[in-house]
């Protein structure tokens, strides 16, 4: 529905809405390249920046490109997305079985990966490489494995769903991962070997995505805009329901539009996961030991970086990617799903104290059934207020020209050209070295358990 002009007919996006133009002229070259069975190196004009287009980190690099050969561009967004969807489905069930989680809080669980604001406003105005946030279920299983002790295979996870965001083009999802996991290694010290191992496998992996967009780093304008301008801006992106016509907010570097906003939960939603988030806390552990208690600092930390032009201080510096997040506010969706993580395991938890008696128990149980599905009632609406159908009578369109195709490298190479063909040869060398040595020790491990 979000992502279709017709969602009767599962049509598709089209390409005159947004930021879809860019999104169509990047599958019409990844078609061609499947097609003519021909590596993507250059493109006949620049699509973002530069005409090195494995240069540009947000490209969909996953094995599903495959199916353009055989799917128009409407179609293909719509069966990569329902793909990344049951990928991050099965990641949900994975935690819920971890966590022994009961129908009402994964119930709320489901409503705040699947449908908030921050992922419906994005994909839905073309920023399809935000599918990579139904990836975010495995990260938050590794991140609780983490502070709770971890096992052996924690840092090998993290790094695996680390590659896989990189692969879907997430590329800014991965910093904020990046950002939440430097933090929580600064916040409980005793994680960082894992932390560093993680963050190292995940390098090793994703440096096919990483290593060649070096060379877009002169072409890349990435000057910062803006965080939450206000404490009113900040509650209107989590309770209301505001459409793309929205006019643009900003603070004092620039202004961006509602979308980069929005982080739509809704009253209920958000009255739940204060409650059960924070303040029940005292009552009532989330994690073995009160281990949940290493993850305040790096939320914390995370949503204050999302308010006003804090952020600022990180973008100025020179860290590569980190310093490529123009958008603040972008910063508070981890957190917040975090947060709900632990808001959905205190809430299983959580018993009412017998003195209570069964009545007024019973009264409880049904008041937060009664908040999940007013949330989800709100996430709904939300859902349409941002389906395509929608946004096309809103924005004014997008010339779509699909004037781009793949080009032969120059010849002679020479240069910069040389050195970014170089670089994309030597880190898939590294990548593919990297995913088989997992295999191997994968391989040993299981031998090892079945003796």
């Amino acid at each position: 529905m979000l992502l279709s002009a017709e969602p009767s007919r599962l049509s598709g996006p089209v390409p005159t809405v947004e930021d879809w133009p860019k999104e169509f002229r990047y599958y019409a070259v990844l078609r061609q390249a499947v097609v003519e069975a021909r590596l993507p190196l250059f493109v006949s004009r620049p699509i973002l920046a530069g005409r090195k287009l494995l240069a540009l980190p947000e490209l969909n690099t996953t094995p599903m490109v495959l199916l353009l050969a055989v799917l128009s561009t409407p179609a293909y967004v719509i069966a990569d997305t329902l793909l990344a969807y049951t990928a991050g489905f099965a990641g949900l069930l994975w935690l819920r079985r971890r966590y022994g989680l009961g129908p009402l809080p994964w119930a709320f669980l489901f409503l705040l990966y699947f449908f908030n604001g921050h992922l419906v406003a994005h994909m839905a105005v073309g920023h399809s490489m935000w599918a990579a946030h139904f990836l975010l279920p495995f990260f938050v299983l590794g991140v609780l494995e983490l502070v709770e002790g971890g096992r052996a295979g924690t840092p090998v996870l993290l790094a695996l769903v680390l590659f896989a965001i990189l692969l879907r083009g997430g590329i800014h999802l991965f910093a904020w991962c990046v950002v939440f996991l430097a933090l929580l290694a600064f916040f409980n010290p005793r994680r960082i070997r894992a932390v560093a191992l993680a963050l190292l496998g995940a390098g090793v992996l994703g440096a096919v995505k990483l290593a060649p967009a070096a060379f877009l780093a002169r072409h890349w304008q990435a000057a910062f805009l803006s965080g939450f301008a206000s404490p009113r801006d900040l509650w209107a992106a989590l309770v209301w329901i505001r459409s793309a016509a929205e006019p643009q907010h900003g603070g004092v570097f620039g202004r961006v539009s509602w979308w980069e906003y929005d982080t739509y939960v809704g009253p209920c939603g958000l009255a739940l996961l204060l409650a059960y988030g924070i303040a029940l806390a005292w009552r009532q552990p989330a994690l073995a030991g009160r281990a949940e208690r290493g993850l305040y600092g790096p939320m914390a930390v995370m949503a204050a970086l999302s308010l006003g032009d804090t952020y600022l201080v990180i973008s100025m510096t020179p860290i590569p990617l980190l310093n490529a997040e123009r958008v603040g506010a972008r910063l508070l969706l981890l957190p917040l799903l975090v947060l709900g993580t632990i808001a959905a395991l205190r809430m299983q938890g959580l018993r009412p104290p017998p003195q209570w008696g069964r009545k007024r128990a019973v009264l409880l149980h049904a008041l937060v059934a009664a908040a999940v599905a007013a949330t989800a009632a709100g996430m709904g609406a939300h859902a349409w207020a941002w389906r395509v159908q929608a946004l096309q009578s809103l924005l004014p369109a997008r010339r779509g020209l699909m004037n781009v195709e793949l080009v032969p490298p120059p010849s002679p190479l020479a240069g910069t050209d040389l050195g970014y063909v170089a670089v994309v040869a030597l880190s898939a060398a590294v990548s593919l070295s990297g995913l088989a040595v997992l295999a191997v020790l994968h391989r040993r491990r299981g031998a090892a358990a079945a003796r």
